[in-house]
C-alpha cells in the first residue's frame, strides 16, 4: 500500500506570484481555476469542495497566499507541495506542528487514489482518479476514498487490509451490474452462477458451491445477506461504492468471511435537492437475441435538512442464447435462458437531531428465467458452446423464479468522541429451479459414453431462507485526534434455510445404480423438507495505537457461539450442534517514507460446520 504525507518545507527561492482575479464562487471550481492560472496540479475531494463557497481573490499573490484568502471560512486549508501539486486538506485531518512548522499527520493523507493507480488495485485506478480538461491546460485531481471497511469512516490509506473500492460513478462506467460482474475487475475474486439468485463467490481461491453455508461475507449496507451457499441476485444501481476486502475478515464481519467480504454499499437520500435520472439501453446479443433494460433513480426531499427518500429501479428483459437440444442433438428450444425481472429499493433517512441519524431500506426483487447460464457436455461429447441437454428427460423444462426481499433499519448517534450505531436487519429469499440436472460418470475404465453416464435431474428444487439480524457497536469518532482508534461490539442472528424437491427422474444406461432398469427413465421420490437452522451471537473489538508518526500496531477479536440443528421431514428427525470459535488480528503498520505505507497483518476467518441428514434408502 501507498500513502502520502509532508513532514517539513522545503528552503529555497522566494515562491512565484501570480496576477490573479478569482471572484467568489464554488470552492472547487476556484481551485480549479487557480491551479489552471498557476500551472500547477490539483489534489482535493471534489465531494469535499463542490458545498462550499470560496471568498474572492483580487491581486497578485503566492499560490500559498491565495488559497490562504480563498480558502477563509470554508474550515479548509490548502498548501503547495514541493512537486508542485496543490494539497486541500479534509476537515478531518489532523495537524502536528514540530518545530513551529505544520506536518500532516502519516495516518490522515489525501493520495489515496495513488494507491489503486500504482498497485494495480483491480479495476479501481479509474475510480479513484478523475482528469480536468481544457482548452488551454489539463490537471489531475485526485480524490480521497473514504472506505468503511472496519465498520468506521477511514481514509484508504489508513485501512491496514487489502481492500479494493470502486466507486459507483466507476461501476456505471464499467457496466457493473450484479455481483458476478465484479469479478472482471477485483483480482482474486471469482464467481459460479448458474443462474439467478444461485451464485457462489470465490475470494484468494476460497469459496463453497456443495454446502448450505457461504464463505466469502456479502452485505448490502449493513445488511448481511449470505444468508446460504447462494447470494442474493444483488442489483448495483445507485451505489455509492463497493468495498472487497479480501482475506479473512472474522472479527468484524464474522462467520462466513473466511475468504473475505464484499460489501455493497447504496447511495443515501439528499434532503435540499429533487433530481435523478432514467436510462434506456437495448443492445443484442450473439447467437441470442435483443435485450433492453430500464434503470431509474429518483431523490425526494420531504423535510429540508431532515428527511429524505431515495428510490432506484431497475427492469430487464434479457435474451438468452443457449439452445436446448436432444440426445441427438437436435435443437428442442432456442435461447433458453432468457429473463426478464424487476429490482426496486426504497431508502429513507431522517435526521431527527444534530447527533441522531435514522435511515430504513427496503428492497424487492423478482426474477423469472428460462433456463440456467450453463452448458452441459450432453454424455458423449462436449457441445459448442451454446447448447445445453437436460438429464434423464431431454424434455423436460428449465427454469427459474428468484425472489428476496430486505428490510434494515439503521440508527447513529454521535457523542463528539464516540459514534454509537444500533443494526436491525431482515433477509428472505425464495429461489424455484423447475430442473436441476446431474451428469455422473461412473468410472469403469472406458472413455466418457452414453452407457457409463448417469443422469439425474431434480423437479421444482425450492430453497428458501430467512435470516434476521442486530447488531450494536461504538467506535471512536472519526475526526477525533487521538492516537488510539476502537470499536467494540454485539452481534446476534437467527437463521432458516429450507430445501425440499417435488421428486425427479433418473436415466442409467448401464444399470450401474439401477441393475433392475438399465436404459429406462425412472422416476425418483421426492424429497420433503430439510431445514437448517441456526442460532448465534458473537462479541467483537478491534483497538489501533500510533505510537510514533510512523508506526501504528492493531489488535482485534470475535467471539462468537453458535447453536445449529437440522430437521429431516422424511423421518422427523432432528439433529443438532453448538460450535464456537475466538477469531483474532493482528496487524502492524510502518509509514516508511512519503510516498510508501507498509503494513503486516495476520488474521483469522471461521465457519461454523454443518449438519448431514440421514441417509435414506
Amino acid at each position: 500500500m501507498l500513502d502520502t504525507q509532508r513532514r517539513g518545507q522545503s528552503t529555497g527561492p522566494p515562491a512565484p506570484t501570480y496576477p490573479l482575479a478569482l471572484p467568489a464562487q464554488v470552492v472547487y471550481e476556484a481551485l480549479n481555476s487557480l491551479a489552471t492560472t498557476t500551472g500547477h496540479s490539483l489534489l482535493v475531494s471534489s465531494t469535499l469542495a463542490e458545498n462550499l463557497t470560496s471568498s474572492a481573490v483580487h491581486g497578485t499573490y503566492t499560490v500559498e497566499g491565495a488559497l490562504q484568502i480563498l480558502l477563509q471560512g470554508t474550515g479548509l486549508s490548502g498548501r503547495l507541495t514541493d512537486h508542485g501539486v496543490i494539497v486541500v486538506r479534509y476537515p478531518r485531518v489532523s495537524i502536528n506542528t514540530i518545530n513551529g512548522e505544520e506536518t500532516m499527520n502519516s495516518k490522515k493523507q489525501l493520495l489515496a487514489a495513488t494507491v489503486g493507480f500504482l498497485m494495480g488495485a483491480g479495476g479501481a485506478s479509474q475510480s479513484v482518479m478523475a482528469q480536468e480538461s481544457s482548452e488551454d491546460n489539463q490537471g489531475w485531481v485526485l480524490e480521497e476514498i473514504v472506505v468503511t471497511a472496519q465498520k468506521r469512516e477511514q481514509n484508504l490509506m489508513d485501512v491496514p487490509i487489502s481492500v479494493v473500492a470502486l466507486t459507483g460513478e466507476a461501476i456505471e462506467a464499467r457496466g457493473i451490474q450484479n455481483g458476478e460482474d465484479l469479478t472482471y475487475f477485483v483480482p482474486n475474486l471469482s464467481a459460479f452462477s448458474p443462474g439467478p439468485g444461485v451464485t457462489s463467490y470465490y475470494m484468494r481461491g476460497i469459496g463453497s458451491s456443495n454446502i448450505p453455508f457461504a464463505t466469502v461475507g456479502t452485505y448490502f449496507d449493513e445488511v448481511p445477506i449470505s444468508v446460504a451457499i447462494n447470494e442474493p441476485d444483488i442489483r448495483t444501481t445507485d451505489l455509492e461504492r463497493v468495498e472487497v476486502l479480501r482475506g479473512p475478515q472474522g472479527t468484524l464481519f464474522g462467520q462466513g468471511s473466511v475468504g473475505g467480504t464484499i460489501r455493497f454499499i447504496t447511495k443515501n437520500p439528499e434532503f435540499n435537492s429533487v433530481g435523478g435520472h432514467l436510462g434506456v439501453s437495448a443492445y443484442h446479443t450473439k447467437e441470442g437475441g435483443t435485450s433492453e433494460e430500464l434503470t431509474g433513480v429518483l431523490n425526494i426531499p420531504v423535510v429540508d435538512d431532515t428527511l429524505a427518500f431515495r428510490i432506484a429501479s431497475t427492469y430487464e428483459n434479457k435474451a438468452g442464447w443457449i439452445d436446448k437440444i436432444d440426445r441427438d442433438g437436435a435443437v428442442i428450444k432456442e435461447d433458453i435462458n432468457d429473463n426478464e425481472g424487476s429490482n426496486i429499493r426504497i431508502k429513507g433517512l431522517w435526521q431527527a437531531t444534530d447527533n441522531l441519524a435514522i435511515t430504513a431500506m427496503v428492497v424487492r426483487h423478482r426474477l423469472n428465467a428460462g433456463g440456467p447460464n450453463i452448458v452441459s457436455s450432453g454424455g458423449r461429447a462436449p457441445q459448442p458452446e451454446s447448447l445445453i441437454r437436460s438429464a434423464a428427460d431431454p424434455y423436460l423444462p428449465f427454469g427459474f423464479t428468484d425472489e428476496h426481499d430486505i428490510y434494515n433499519v439503521t440508527a447513529t448517534y454521535d457523542f463528539g468522541n464516540a459514534v454509537l450505531t444500533a443494526v436491525a436487519s431482515s433477509v428472505e429469499t425464495s429461489n424455484l429451479r423447475a430442473n436441476f440436472p446431474v451428469f455422473l460418470t461412473v468410472d469403469q475404465g472406458l472413455p466418457v459414453a452414453d452407457e457409463n453416464v448417469v443422469e439425474f435431474n431434480t423437479i421444482d428444487f425450492l430453497q428458501e431462507t430467512e435470516v434476521t439480524s442486530q447488531e450494536i457497536r461504538l467506535s471512536s469518532a472519526a475526526d477525533s485526534d487521538s492516537a488510539w482508534e476502537w470499536i467494540v461490539g454485539v452481534f446476534l442472528a437467527e437463521s432458516e434455510l429450507s430445501q425440499e424437491d417435488a421428486g425427479g427422474l433418473a436415466f442409467d444406461a448401464a444399470g450401474v445404480f439401477f441393475p433392475d432398469n438399465p436404459g429406462e427413465l425412472i422416476a425418483t421420490p421426492a424429497t420433503p423438507p430439510t431445514v437448517n437452522k441456526s442460532d448465534s451471537g458473537a462479541f467483537f473489538g478491534n483497538i489501533s495505537y500510533a505510537f510514533t508518526d510512523q508506526w501504528t500496531i492493531g489488535i482485534g477479536t470475535r467471539v462468537f457461539k453458535d447453536d445449529r440443528s437440522i430437521f429431516t421431514a422424511a423421518d422427523g428427525l432432528t439433529l443438532d450442534d453448538d460450535f464456537d470459535n475466538v477469531s483474532s488480528k493482528i496487524h502492524l503498520s510502518y509509514a516508511a517514507t512519503d510516498n510508501a505505507n507498509i503494513y503486516f497483518s495476520a488474521s483469522e476467518g471461521f465457519r461454523s460446520g454443518g449438519l448431514n441428514p440421514p441417509v435414506t434408502r
